[in-house]
């Protein structure tokens, strides 16, 4: 008999964040599109840390609610229209753009005059 579960696991060597768990959530949605062997599966998720600790992704994480917010992101990702920047020191210390090149680039020891995080709808 042809097992109809798969389990998608991502492994790290870091600090467990949530977007790990988010990674391999699209790894869960995606999958199935992507290769033939994935087609009609029920798949449920899993990243495990070198520490050995475990974080387990049911097949229900996939639901309605998560599939709306990552079309969300991948219509502003197709979009012809640029979305409003939201610069942050967080974000902005990777980048090599210099603030010569960009002139919403924000450094360490700037302060958020808004006074807040940006919103993410995750």
């Amino acid at each position: 008999m042809i097992s109809r579960k798969t389990v998608e696991v991502g492994c790290k060597t870091g600090n467990p964040r949530q977007s790990d768990i988010i990674q391999v959530m699209l790894y869960m949605m995606f999958l199935p599109y992507a290769s033939p062997l994935y087609k009609g599966k029920e798949l449920s998720g899993c990243v495990v840390y070198k520490t050995g600790m475990r974080s387990d992704i049911p097949t229900k994480a996939i639901g309605k609610n998560f599939q709306e917010k990552v079309t969300y992101f991948l219509n502003i990702l197709e979009s012809l229209n640029l979305p409003n920047r939201t610069p942050h020191p967080d974000e902005c210390r990777f980048c090599d753009i210099t603030s010569t090149d960009c002139p919403d680039r924000k450094e360490a020891n700037e302060t958020d005059l808004a006074g807040g995080e940006p919103e993410i709808p995750l």
